[in-house]
């Protein structure tokens, strides 16, 4: 979805080419007869040089603005795939330290690395994964608190590690995606940046010259907003308070 910045500024950008567009020649004949024909001609130039470069401006934000919408969309795939991947490695240490506590006891259990409640944060989560894991490597289990059992620290070490992998891609994934969601809302706010200038120049100009051509009411529809940049102040004071 394109976010409110970017669709009330298209709206008004949209608004002020089609003013270049419907009244160049009325602008050109008319500062051609109050000052010289020349003067209307250069009129008509500008007005279709301006209305050229906002029309540009306003397709690179819409652009950069669908980019951004649309990394983001992938962003919450990306963290589901994290919380799902969390939610395995947190349910198989809960499960080895019960189990590995009725087996071997509570001080062995410490001695893996479980202290106080297992964590919820998924980074705190491959820490302590890490831990387990190296621990189940090197340490010596006691005897057997059951008798005849025999431990075998391979049973909670391989679908640890199973987990322990798919979190940590799931991880890397995330940070990357979330530094393309930053370059793309970047290059949006740059994108909403180059447009509110070329938005206000060509505003400005075309509400002046219809003013000077006796259309005080077209002028007015075309003015630029001091509150709302990008906007016109019609348009303005109809949508809410935008931001990038």
């Amino acid at each position: 979805m394109a976010s409110k910045a970017t669709i009330y500024r298209q709206r008004s950008s949209e608004r002020v080419i089609a003013a270049c567009t419907t009244h160049a020649n009325k602008i050109q004949l008319a500062l051609g007869h109050i000052y010289t024909p020349d003067m209307g001609v250069a009129s008509s130039i500008l007005i279709n040089g301006l209305t050229a470069s906002l029309s540009e401006c306003t397709r690179r934000m819409i652009e950069a603005d669908t980019a951004n919408e649309a990394e983001l969309q992938d962003d919450d795939g990306v963290r589901r795939n994290r919380d799902e991947a969390a939610e395995k490695l947190y349910s198989q240490l809960t499960t080895t330290r019960d189990q590995v506590t009725i087996i071997c006891g509570p001080e062995f259990v410490a001695e893996l690395g479980f202290r106080g409640d297992t964590p919820r944060d998924p980074v705190a989560l491959t820490r302590l994964a890490e831990v387990v894991q190296h621990k189940l490597n090197t340490t010596l289990a006691p005897v057997p608190l059951i008798p005849g059992y025999v431990f075998d620290a391979n049973i909670w070490k391989k679908p640890l590690t199973e987990y322990l992998i798919a979190l940590k891609e799931a991880l890397y994934s995330e940070a990357n995606e979330s530094r393309e969601a930053e370059a793309t809302l970047l290059a949006k706010r740059e994108a909403i940046s180059r447009y509110d200038q070329e938005f206000s120049r060509t505003a400005n100009l075309v509400s002046t010259l219809l003013e000077i051509s006796g259309e005080a009411e077209l002028a007015r529809r075309v003015r630029p907003s001091f509150q709302q940049p990008g906007q016109t102040s019609e348009d303005a004071s109809d949508s809410q308070p935008t931001t990038h």
